[in-house]
């Protein structure tokens, strides 16, 4: 039933509040004025409080019902589903809202927006890779959704340990479980690998020197474990920041499955990577310069504004990577390994960046895969990757200057910043996310940016 709006009158005693304050509320119009200085007592002086024949302040608040969507999850059997994680997004002509929560014990859900729209709702039980979406109008008040049927079936498990030659560095170890369906599901667990010394010295460069917060039998064996794992085949790898090559490189596996060992050539030497940046017109040095690094192997990448004296990289020998850097009020320069000259454990890449503006842009498309992710326990996160959008337009106030190419990617290389971008691909729209937010680019040298289609 859609809630009318109602008028609600406020009256506040503001003669009382006075008092009670000790201070004299003045308005203008009704309501008595305060005495003429000459007719007010001496500080000090005894006198009876005075009553205040201030008129009460009117106020009009006017109050409008949110628009709510509830609904409910059930079974091929009409049982209710519990904990089925739910995302949405609700677009109306103003904005676009995410929105995100699980199903209760009764298979219950309620989603509540700000303003009135288009409402498109993914449901993602844990034993499935793909979602089932709806969408529905979500006006001003309830709605009450049609009920949604998710077969249950049987989901199991994949575990196993990691294992290391050396042991001798403290490795961070990322454990990826991917769906080869097509859905771009996957399962990600994050796992620190390496001897108790080794953790110990990770511990005080972290500023950590309170003690060992591990028991020394942990580090006996480093396990991985996927629980609710659906039906299918996956593809199952391991790979570090460091860029150390793992054996097996992949397997594909199926739930359920355990006893499986991945063992880290940890004995490779690393190579530190320094950039010397200087302006180009001036030579003056540039601190603190906002960098990307990808490494050619399947290691994670790193960036972030670079602090004074820290390396830009440090990768197992042979690694090769390419890298980006900028600064407010520079260009963008990219390059590889192979700018870097120097010693076997040391190398430096001397680098002029010009004035300018640069950014690198990348497209994902969010329809089909609402969110970056759902924690189920303390051990690992399910997400769905997301597709590259080619074709999005990019234009530097009003002046077409970039297209994305059939990866995604538009790179601008702007004698100045713009005071405006705009970016467009037919039958889609641009969402807020942590590269781009209200029409503005908040990150570099790299920026995400999230569509949806209409």
């Amino acid at each position: 039933m859609r809630l009318r709006s109602q008028r609600l009158l406020v009256l506040v005693l503001a003669g009382a509040l006075a008092l009670v304050l000790g201070v004299r509320v003045m308005r203008s119009g009704r309501g008595a004025k305060p005495a003429p200085e000459e007719t007010r007592p001496a500080v000090g002086e005894d006198t009876e409080p005075e009553a205040s024949t201030l008129a009460p302040q009117e106020f009009v608040v006017e109050c409008r019902a949110r628009p709510v969507v509830r609904g409910q999850v059930v079974d091929e059997r009409g049982l209710p589903r519990e904990d089925v994680c739910f995302m949405a997004v609700q677009i109306s002509a103003s904005a676009v809202e995410s929105l995100s929560g699980f199903t209760d014990e009764g298979g219950g859900y309620q989603l509540e927006a700000n303003e009135p729209g288009r409402m498109q709702i993914a449901f993602l039980p844990p034993d499935a890779t793909r979602a089932h979406r709806i969408q529905l109008d979500a006006p001003r008040g309830l709605t009450k959704a049609p009920d949604v049927a998710l077969a249950r079936f049987p989901a199991d498990s994949i575990g196993g340990s990691l294992r290391y030659r050396s042991g001798a560095r403290w490795t961070e170890a990322s454990v990826r479980l991917r769906a080869l369906d097509g859905s771009r599901y996957e399962q990600v667990q994050s796992i620190g690998l390496g001897t108790l010394e080794a953790w110990r010295v990770e511990l005080e460069s972290d500023g950590v020197v309170d003690g060992i917060v591990r028991a020394a039998e942990e580090f006996e064996s480093f396990e991985f474990f996927f629980e609710d794992v659906p039906p299918g085949r996956f593809e199952l790898s391991v790979v570090s920041r460091e860029g150390f090559r793992w054996s097996p490189a992949a397997l594909v596996v199926q739930a359920q499955s355990d006893g499986i060992v991945f063992t880290v050539d940890d004995t490779v030497p690393l190579v530190a990577y320094d950039l010397d940046l200087r302006d180009a017109e001036t030579g003056a040095l540039i601190a603190q310069p906002i960098v990307l690094v990808r490494p050619e192997r399947e290691s994670p990448e790193s960036g972030g504004r670079l602090g004074p004296g820290a390396p830009l990289t440090e990768l197992a020998a042979g690694v090769a990577f390419e890298w980006s850097v900028t600064s407010p009020g520079y260009a963008l320069v990219r390059g590889s390994e192979r700018d870097f000259v120097g010693s076997e454990e040391n190398r430096t890449a001397k680098v002029e960046l010009p004035r300018g503006f640069g950014v690198r842009m990348v497209f994902l498309d969010r329809s089909e895969s609402i969110g970056e992710g759902i924690v189920r326990g303390s051990r690992s996160c399910t997400r769905w990757d997301a597709a590259r959008l080619a074709g999005v337009e990019v234009r530097a106030d009003g002046t077409p200057v970039a297209l994305s190419d059939e990866r995604g990617i538009a790179e601008l290389d702007l004698p100045a910043k713009p005071k405006r971008l705009e970016l467009s691909l037919a039958g889609f729209r641009v969402l807020d996310s942590p590269s781009w937010r209200a029409g503005e680019l908040c990150s570099g040298p790299e920026a995400e940016v999230w569509m949806m289609r209409e």
